[in-house]
This record gives structure tokens, sequence and C-alpha cells, in this order.
């Protein structure tokens, strides 16, 4: 898979803080894709007591999410870990990861987060600039997030988190009586997109959202500019 070299890994905080904000301006939250046949699920995880992050990637067939492949890679941390610029501690690792692969991804679904605001961005939308592939985050939500409560308890059912005009994630419900998850686009997908495929990859229990479900984007973002 070809991964596409933008900046060093080897940077000081100030550098990843200036690459990041010079990158924002190149991050499209609009559907860039015509066709999802794969998709790889990617998580990271960071070793205990030793600077080792551990990428792995599963390959899966959409909408069958049959197995295709699995590959991984374990590289030392050359950036500490900071938050708001984890991803510049991690790409290395799932970079590697991501190279072995046989048949390139459709779309990336990450452990971590897509956009935040209109100067950041988390792993999804960095590894989705790399790339040039759309890309999601997923995450776990805070436990003060009160929007959470908001949420009908029905597999589907989500609400967007707004961040000032823009509208940067979606807190979204994947199973009755279970905590909602929050999903980010991350880079050549919508929101609309992106809760799409956050619900087609986990197994169903229920019923798929359905349109008393649904939200109006559209509405939502005229409520939040005016």
């Amino acid at each position: 898979m070809q991964v596409n070299k933008l900046h060093e890994w080897n940077l000081s905080i100030e550098q990843a803080k200036s690459i990041q904000k010079n990158l924002h301006a190149w991050i499209s939250l609009e559907d860039q894709f015509s066709n999802i046949k794969t998709i790889a699920r990617i998580k990271v995880k960071s070793l205990k007591d030793e600077p080792i992050i551990k990428a792995s990637v599963i390959l899966l067939s959409y909408p069958e999410l049959k197995v295709l492949e699995k590959k991984s890679a374990s590289l030392k941390a050359c950036f500490p870990a900071v938050n708001g610029l984890m991803s510049f501690r991690h790409m290395p690792a799932i970079i590697e990861a991501l190279k072995l692969l046989k048949k390139d991804p459709d779309l990336l679904l990450c452990d971590g987060r897509g956009i935040i605001d209109n100067q950041t961005f988390g792993l999804a939308s960095h590894l989705g600039l790399l790339t040039h592939k759309p890309s999601i985050g997923v995450s776990k939500i805070s436990k003060d997030m009160t929007l959470a409560h908001s949420i009908e308890n029905v597999r589907g059912a989500w609400l967007p988190v707004p961040s000032g005009n823009m509208v940067v994630a979606g807190l979204i419900r994947v199973n009755e009586d279970s905590e909602p998850i929050q999903a980010s686009p991350g880079y050549g997908i919508s929101i609309n997109s992106a809760m799409k495929y956050v619900m087609d990859c986990i197994p169903q229990e229920n019923k798929k959202v359905t349109p008393s479900v649904a939200i109006d984007i559209n509405s939502l973002k005229k409520k939040i500019s005016a």
C-alpha cells in the first residue's frame, strides 16, 4: 500500500503542532469514494514499560466482513506521548503494518479520533491525509459527556457533536442498553457516511438505524451556524 511521505517523524512538539495546523487545510469532510469493497480495521497499543508501539491491521471484505488479511508491526516510538499529537507517535508503526497488506483497503477504520476542530485532528485524519483514503476514527466517550444521555436507546441512534460551526463527530449507540461510542470522519468522508460504515462494521443484534432515528445533518448545520 502506498503511503505518501508528507513530513518526517523525528520532530519536536512545536514542529508537530505546526505540521498539524498546516495539514488541516487539506482535510475534506465530503465523500470522496465511489465503491467500498474492503475496509482496514486499525488498532494501536503501547507495550507496558517500553516505548514500543504495536499496530495491527485486519483487512475485511465489505459488506460481508470476511477477514482477508491480518498484519502487524512494532516500532520504537520516536515521539513523546502528548495529548492532541498522539498520531505522530503511533503513525510510523501503522504505516509499516499497512505496507504489508497485499491488497489496498478502500476505507480505513481506526481506533482514535478524526477531525477535532478547525485546527487539530487525530489519528484517522492524519492517516487519511497520508494515504488519500477515506478514514473514520472510533473512540470511547468521556464519562462527563452529558450529550450521551440524550441518545435514544435504539441501535443506530446518534447525535452530532459540534465544534463551533462544524460537526466533528457523532455519538452513536451500537447496541441497545450499551454505552454509545464516538465516531468521527477523518478524511474524504462525510459525517453521515461515517456513521453508516461504523454501524455496518459492528455485528448487529438489532435492526439498523431507521429513518426516524437518522438526523438531517444539513438542518443541523443551519442551526449551528445561525
